[in-house]
């Protein structure tokens, strides 16, 4: 593959000429992987994932309500500066499409339980820390149409910040009770950190093979859709046999 030939987008998106000639959108010239693509397709992709979060909601609305309750408790603390920066973290909290994934997967198998919501939680908890790190990495002033963490509160704090999620995803996800789910969420850290360093390290080559590029949006991406999906189903599996 060649990276003048693909679209790199500010959340990772790589898209091809092909696609960019689709949606009737001149391709930029990049400077390897780290300059963003045309903002118009990018915000066309995530029209599109909205409106399946949007349309995904509608089939788990009691359980989504449930969870976001959840997911917001965790984020609670008696640290002013952590309250402050977690408070404005869950101002723009995204799509939240791996936990959807994880409800519908567990309604789909039966009644989701308390540990369906514990699972959910711990998969986005982890997901929002992975984009935290992210951003200091990437030098990135901005997530989710407003500043990033690393931008207001700069790089010490949103290191800390970040390893704090990371440490109560791995909290919320023991409460689940259940060994293989707290590996899966193990794994998932491992397999985050791995897909970034790969892709760090051959973000300055003109070109790349794909296995490379089906490797990082494997470990970067598809992992925590995966993951998301196997708690789901794990954690009703494990109600039907207790």
């Amino acid at each position: 593959i060649n990276v003048e030939e693909l679209n790199v987008f500010e959340d990772g998106t790589v898209v091809s000429p092909a696609l960019l000639k689709e949606a009737g959108i001149i391709k930029n010239q990049l400077d390897g992987v780290k300059v963003l693509g045309n903002g118009k397709l990018e915000k066309k992709l995530n029209v599109k994932a909205h409106k399946f979060s949007e349309t995904a909601k509608k089939a788990i609305e009691k359980e989504y309500e449930i969870f976001s309750k959840k997911f917001d408790g965790y984020f609670a603390s008696d640290n002013e500066l952590l309250s402050a920066v977690n408070n404005y973290i869950l101002q723009k909290k995204g799509k939240q499409i791996r936990p959807i994934m994880a409800l519908l997967a567990a309604k789909c198998l039966g009644d989701v339980n308390d540990s369906s919501y514990d699972g959910a939680t711990a998969i986005e908890m982890l997901h929002t820390a992975s984009l935290i790190h992210d951003d200091i990495v990437d030098e990135a002033d901005s997530r989710r149409g407003q500043k990033s963490v690393n931008n207001i509160w700069q790089n010490k704090v949103s290191v800390l910040v970040g390893d704090y999620l990371l440490s109560q995803a791995l909290n919320v996800a023991s409460q689940t009770n259940s060994l293989e789910i707290i590996k899966s969420i193990c794994s998932v850290g491992k397999k985050l950190t791995d897909g970034e360093l790969i892709q760090l390290y051959n973000s300055k080559n003109r070109t790349f093979n794909e296995e490379i590029y089906y490797n990082v949006i494997k470990k970067k991406t598809a992992v925590l859709f995966s993951t998301a999906c196997f708690i789901g189903a794990k954690n009703e599996y494990l109600a039907g046999i207790s």
